[in-house]
């Protein structure tokens, strides 16, 4: 019977020797030694290949960057749905769960304050089709960790996925969107108003931009007196058909540098860019 070791392995040049010569002094007769490294910037890749030629091919290595240990869950998830090849192959993780009767996303999946934005990243695509930008999947993971850290526990996906709903989508306080009506001028830009409730009171701000999101955003800066630079914008559907929501997601960079990110979610994908501004707005209104 084959047995395959595994590595991962950054920047371990002081301690990765005393690992290989470990592996050496296996005595099983078909032993596989597998390194992972990612991308280390040490003497750590010099010592694989001078250990290489010991495995007489037994040992195999590769050094890139990447992500975590997530990053390799998440692209081992992907392969597996790619390919559906006939036995579970995923990555750190040896048997399917339903030969054991459980569910991999409800069963074994678990964040904790160790996990990371990629563990975070991976649920809330996975299971929810939530695709957050790289930046925004930073600032979420540590808000999990956050909440994990102060319950000391672990987090279940329905509970990751409520605190996204809670501190991200749709933050209606203390601005809140009642309406917007934007047409397009002879030049090509938009101009319009925006009605919002300000703490509860109903206002009617102008609005004038190169586009929608810009008119709105032109207007909410000048009439709230709020001052922000670098809107980073993307957007994908959550569903297929006509009754579709779509999701939204905006970052907005204070003038200290602190970028603050919102989501918005509607079945009209302008009205859910228009939240997830606002719902920034509000987030960076809020110190977050």
């Amino acid at each position: 019977m084959k047995i395959s070791l595994i590595t991962v392995t950054y920047n371990s040049a002081l301690t990765i020797r005393d690992t290989v010569e470990s592996v050496l002094r296996q005595d099983h007769d078909d032993v596989e030694y597998i390194v992972v490294d990612g991308a280390s910037t040490d003497d750590t890749v010099k010592i694989l290949r001078e250990y290489e030629p010991r495995f007489e091919g037994r040992m195999k290595w590769i050094s890139e960057k990447d992500r975590g240990l997530y990053d390799a869950m998440n692209k081992g998830m992907k392969w597996k749905e790619e390919k559906n090849p006939d036995k579970w192959t995923l990555p750190y993780l040896y048997i399917d769960p339903k030969d054991v009767g459980r569910e991999y996303d409800g069963d074994v999946i678990r964040i904790n304050s160790q996990s990371g934005k990629g563990g975070v990243g991976f649920i809330m695509e996975q299971k929810y089709g939530i695709e957050m930008p790289k930046k925004m999947r930073e600032d979420f993971g540590y808000c999990v960790k956050s909440v994990s850290d102060h319950k000391h526990k672990e987090l279940m996906p329905d509970e990751i996925f409520q605190i996204f709903q809670n501190e991200y989508v749709n933050i209606v306080e203390p601005y809140e969107l009642v309406d917007f009506l934007l047409k397009k001028e002879p030049d090509g830009t938009r101009s319009g108003t925006v009605d919002l409730k300000v703490e509860g009171k109903d206002v009617t701000f102008e609005a004038r931009g190169n586009g929608r999101l810009d008119a709105v955003s032109n207007a909410l800066q000048k009439n709230l007196g709020i001052v922000y630079k670098d809107l980073t914008y993307s957007e994908h559907a959550m569903e297929v058909g006509q009754n579709s929501r779509a999701m939204a997601y905006i970052g907005i960079t204070a003038e200290n540098g602190h970028i603050t990110w919102g989501a918005g979610m509607d079945t009209d994908i302008i009205t859910a860019s228009i939240q997830a501004l606002i719902s920034a707005i509000n987030r960076m209104k809020a110190g977050k």
